[in-house]
């Protein structure tokens, strides 16, 4: 035993300079050494890998347990990802065995199992892989712990009714999941099952309610959205009991990215379905601008939670007050109508489209993942509304749009305000340059 730690330390004091080399000049690693002194870094490295190797053959696995679950935590909060910790593991392990078997050839021990060193070894290094992966688990479900309290609460006043005890019965569960993979609590199996959850009756009554088949297809997504969360959610509780905590870990982030898409789809879905119960502007049957700060604040809840950007345009017919003074008031109205149609066509059934005021719109557009995306949706609308042609005592209307945009990629709130005014100045700047132009910018907060 006294043999083995003696051979680790020596083999490990040997290619650490080369492993610590590969570390500083990889560009994503050196970020972590910048500033910092290198030599005393890696001296205290190479000695709690000593040190918790001692206690490893010696049998105390609690403490190393320990050791190298809060180091995980450690590096976790420092920013380094859980592949790339892993990937450097892996690597060193490589290294030492390579190291080691380069000794034993050199020095031709012939008393020393080599096949159990070998072994002992490779339990040392699974051990620090199966304990860094606890500790990066029980970041992980701490943050996201966090981020449900915070969906909750933005979500409290949210007036879908019909879906707010679903989505509260649903946070609550996986709450419970997330409490046994920390050992905060054990798990009532029973929950783990899709047919004892509430949703799975709440969508199997939708889906005999309703005759669309556009809609019933949209249910059938989240059944099976819903139907393959509960099987992550089996496959997480399995993994923590066979404490396979490196996969777990995996499956783990599987798990998170299917809830949020789930609570985002039951939301996006029940809100398209209450809509046209909603407050209405009467002359284009538009939302109103009223509905606005309201729908934006769920829009942007959804976004920082799935982490998929999404944009706010703001749309103004050029030369409007003209078309009034020269035709009347009733043709500016059909003008009005006609872009709300046009603007009713070209978009998608999650977008949501606003009369702001007088002959300004604005659109909130979900999903969207790129300015040139935004770019070619708007453009595709700019270009569709200057091919309208209104008929009126056989003379031909036709009428330009200029749209200013901004593309929102936050982690945290903004202000609805502050979204507008940018959209707002970007589409005078439209208008300033030309009129019958699209101008998209990533909004600055």
């Amino acid at each position: 035993m006294n043999q083995n730690a003696s051979f680790f330390r020596e083999i490990l004091k040997k290619v650490y300079d080369d492993f610590y080399y590969r570390l500083i000049s990889d560009p994503y690693f050196a970020e972590f050494f910048r500033n910092k002194n290198s030599e005393d870094i890696k001296s205290k490295q190479i000695e709690n890998l000593i040190r918790n190797y001692n206690k490893f053959i010696k049998g105390n696995l609690e403490e190393v347990k320990q050791n190298y679950i809060q180091l995980a935590k450690l590096h976790d909060e420092l920013g380094l990802d859980f592949n790339s910790y892993m990937d450097s593991l892996s690597d060193l392990e490589i290294l030492i065995l390579k190291e080691f078997f380069h000794f034993y050839k050199q020095n031709q021990l012939k008393d020393l199992d080599i096949e159990y060193v070998f072994i002992n070894f490779e339990d040392f290094f699974d051990l620090i892989r199966k304990y860094s992966a606890a500790g990066y688990l029980d970041n992980l479900v701490h943050r996201e712990k966090k981020i449900m309290d915070e969906f909750i609460e933005a979500n409290i006043d949210y007036k879908l009714y019909e879906v707010k005890d679903l989505v509260d019965t649903h946070l609550d569960w996986k709450e419970d999941i997330l409490d046994f993979l920390i050992d905060e609590k054990d798990i009532d199996e029973n929950i783990i099952s899709v047919y004892s959850c509430k949703a799975t009756s709440w969508l199997d009554d939708k889906l005999r309610e309703e005759k669309s088949k556009e809609k019933r297809e949209k249910l059938k997504k989240l059944q099976e959205l819903h139907y393959n969360l509960h099987k992550s959610a089996g496959k997480l509780v399995n993994l923590k009991k066979e404490e396979k905590l490196f996969q777990l870990v995996y499956e783990y982030n599987n798990f998170v990215k299917t809830s949020l898409i789930f609570l985002s789809s039951i939301i996006a879905y029940t809100t398209s379905q209450q809509i046209k119960n909603l407050q209405r502007d009467p002359l284009t049957h538009l939302l109103s601008r009223r509905l606005l700060k309201e729908i934006f604040l769920n829009v942007m809840d959804l976004s920082i939670l799935s982490g998929e950007p999404f944009a706010v345009a703001f749309i103004d017919i050029d030369n409007f007050k003209e078309i009034n003074d020269r035709y009347g008031h009733l043709i500016g109205d059909e003008v009005l109508k006609a872009l709300a149609k046009a603007l009713k066509e070209e978009l998608r059934g999650s977008d949501y489209i606003f009369r702001y005021g007088g002959e300004e719109f604005v659109l909130i557009l979900p999903s969207v993942k790129s300015l040139s995306d935004l770019f070619n949706i708007l453009e595709k609308i700019r270009k569709k509304v200057e091919n309208i042609s209104l008929k009126v005592d056989s003379k031909e209307i036709r009428f330009t749009v200029s749209i200013g945009a901004v593309l929102i990629k936050e982690n945290k709130r903004a202000p609805l305000e502050k979204v507008i005014e940018q959209a707002d100045e970007l589409m005078y700047y439209a208008k300033k340059t030309g009129k019958n132009k699209v101008i998209v910018e990533l909004f600055k907060i």
